[in-house]
């Protein structure tokens, strides 16, 4: 295997770290290590404070373990009824309030350093989420270490407690359960969910309802099929629901469909838990006016009579579409997932459309790992760090370090080629979100052309 390559704006595009700047280079830590905390020197030693001051700090102590326990303690139920969570338009009320309580988790064990982005990123792929609230410190300025998560919807909960209780998120196992007002019993009131009714989420922005339809029905007739839509950006929100004409329809669309990766995301795919009716989908969006309360009504006025003298201009699209740009970005991400106007795909069809959806995480050997090391921290261990480490997935035919010219932040980028390509998307789809030194590791698959011609700034 040929060694590291750091690729500098040298003479020769190439260097090494001086002896004399050895010294400078920080330590860093390895694979899914979590850098100590910063402020953990201005922490008061115990042996300053007064017996008063210890007594009170126990207690705390105390105080937190007993709440630990208790969420390790709790049962991590798994409602395996099925059942649907339509938007039923009566629900007020209690019943409103068991959905409620339904939709909410408990997140804890967060890593002291993560954001309210960092987690809505990890736990947006199981439905839309509503709210997330994660409480700051003000002594501190960083939050304590757990949060409420409240989805839309019932099964998008459920889906996050079964797939993230006790994943390593930052170095750390999560503990995801159910708030102390949670009882499974609730359930019991609601509508009984159909077992023709499946829940699917994580669905790409720029699939239709059409194109889900063409890829569900070769599991069989389907009744009904609504995505969640957006009244504020009339887009869906990413997730939603088909109903089979039969139970076993359901049940193989869940087994085959669920975790498969099409348009770049993997859906997430489980049986419907609360029935009532089906939302009607993306055409609700067809009896909501597009307007925004906060603008003045001679502000509308204005532009609709501004509107109306550009309609009288001719064009040469006879057109006054205004969202045409939008239309055009839409139908230049179904161009590259090769899905044509007409959307009356046969179950034939179907298997060649998917194959070419996911092609594009199939067809190089190379992968590009972002915010490993910055420069200071390329020392002589990394590459056999990177080549132990990324052996697991396949043979490594080569890892390239390579410093971004001119970057402020010192940007390093590292390439690790593969002999395969399922070596290279297993290790791609492993390594994308796992901590390294403390940092939270980007990984993607790079354009193999590309890399053989040293081309590593694209």
């Amino acid at each position: 295997m040929e060694g590291i390559e750091n690729n500098i704006p040298t003479e020769n595009n190439t260097t090494e770290v001086p002896v004399e700047e050895k010294n400078k280079i920080r330590k860093r830590n390895g694979w899914d290590d979590i850098e100590e905390d910063p402020d953990k020197s201005k922490k008061i030693e115990e042996s300053t404070l007064t017996e008063s001051q210890k007594m009170r700090l126990n207690q705390a102590r105390a105080y937190i373990e007993i709440q630990n326990k208790k969420y390790e303690e709790e049962p991590q139920s798994i409602i395996n009824s099925t059942f649907s969570t339509a938007f039923n338009k009566d629900n007020t009320g209690n019943e409103a309030r068991t959905l409620s309580i339904l939709c909410r988790i408990y997140v804890g064990s967060i890593f002291y350093d993560l954001t309210e982005q960092n987690i809505r990123s990890v736990f947006a792929p199981y439905g839309s989420i509503k709210s997330i609230n994660l409480k700051i410190d003000p002594s501190t300025g960083k939050h304590n270490g757990y949060c409420f998560i409240d989805y839309d919807l019932p099964e998008a909960a459920f889906l996050a407690v079964e797939k993230m209780n006790g994943a390593d998120f930052g170095g750390r196992k999560l503990k995801v359960g159910r708030p102390y007002n949670y009882d499974v019993n609730l359930l019991k009131t609601l509508p009984e969910p159909s077992p023709k009714r499946i829940y699917i989420a994580n669905v790409n922005e720029y699939l239709t309802e059409e194109h889900l339809k063409s890829l569900f029905t070769p599991f069989g007739e389907i009744e009904q099929l609504a995505l969640i839509p957006d009244p504020v950006t009339r887009k869906h929100k990413n997730c939603g629901f088909i109903e089979f004409k039969s139970e076993e329809s359901a049940t193989q669309a869940v087994d085959n469909m669920n975790n498969f990766v099409i348009g770049e995301q993997a859906f997430q795919v489980r049986k419907s838990i609360v029935g009532g009716p089906m939302p009607d989908g993306m055409k609700a969006l067809d009896k909501i006016p597009v307007f925004s309360a906060n603008i003045p009504e001679d502000v509308w006025k204005t532009a609709n009579s501004i509107n109306s003298n550009i309609a009288a201009v001719p064009n040469k699209n006879n057109t006054v579409n205004p969202a045409e740009p939008q239309l055009e970005k839409i139908n230049k991400q179904e161009e590259n997932m090769s899905l044509e106007e007409n959307m009356s795909i046969s179950a034939s069809q179907r298997l060649s459309i998917m194959q070419k959806l996911a092609r594009r995480d199939m067809e190089s050997t190379v992968v590009l790992l972002e915010n490993m090391v910055t420069a200071n921290e390329i020392d002589e261990d990394l590459q056999s760090e990177i080549t132990s480490e990324c052996s697991k997935y396949g043979e490594v035919v080569k890892v390239v370090v390579w410093i971004v010219p001119e970057s402020p932040s010192d940007e390093v980028r590292i390439f690790i080629q593969f002999n395969t390509n399922e070596a290279a998307a297993k290790a791609n789809t492993e390594l994308d979100g796992r901590y390294f030194g403390g940092r939270q590791l980007k990984a993607k698959l790079y354009d193999l052309e590309k890399f053989n011609e040293q081309d590593y700034a694209q």
